[in-house]
């Protein structure tokens, strides 16, 4: 799993809090020629000297694995020059040389919150919207058959993030709403209700 070092203006490295804008960190690496930008990953930095060694930018830190003795001692300049501090996952303070300061607390907190932070997130995907073969004022019947009996009021295949939203008035005074995904109504061969105008109706109608 390996070891995190951070270079962090926070008070502990997971917090949140005032971190390093990478705009600030872009405009530093760019002046020091010590470190460059990865070819394939745009927050990460490599130091010229070292193939191995890097830095990547995330939620305000600076953060790198397992590094050696130089690069800690890179990273303490680098540090200083950026107003921050390098710490290690568990809190303590690195000075260089060899110098370490420890946390005035351990526990396993800190590690799981380390967890957290650097999670990958992932994005959602996007729901297809379903196209939906029924009308404002088509006749339609549900899953109880003959006893629920209704006319569509209106339509809304956007609704619920693409699950779609069709109301339906029942001949016994109810009204119903089914997903346009999985909605469970049939159309009757009575066809449109006359009731309806459809010039004068809305497929996307604002209810309360």
């Amino acid at each position: 799993m390996g070891y995190n070092l951070y270079i962090t203006r926070k008070r502990i490295w997971s917090d949140d809090g005032i971190g390093i804008p990478f705009e600030e960190w872009e405009a530093f690496v760019k002046s020091d020629p010590k470190l460059s930008f990865a070819a394939d990953e745009p927050q990460t930095v490599v130091f010229t000297e070292s193939i191995s060694d890097w830095l990547t930018w995330s939620r305000g830190n600076l953060y790198t694995k397992n590094p050696s003795n130089e690069v800690i001692n890179e990273m303490v300049r680098i540090g200083i020059s950026l107003n921050a501090r390098v710490l290690g996952e568990d809190g303590e303070t690195y000075k260089g040389n060899g110098d370490v300061v420890p946390p005035a607390t351990h526990g396993l907190l800190r590690r799981m919150r380390r967890w957290w932070n650097d999670r990958p997130l992932s994005k959602p995907r996007d729901i297809e919207i379903v196209e939906n073969p029924f009308r404002v004022g088509d006749r339609v019947k549900d899953i109880f058959g003959d006893q629920r009996v209704g006319t569509v009021r209106s339509v809304d295949a956007k609704a619920m993030h693409g699950l779609g939203v069709i109301v339906v008035d029942y001949d016994n005074g109810h009204t119903g709403r089914s997903c346009c995904i999985g909605h469970g109504l049939e159309a009757l061969d009575e066809g449109r209700s006359e009731a309806f105008d459809v010039s004068k109706q809305s497929h996307h109608p604002n209810e309360n």
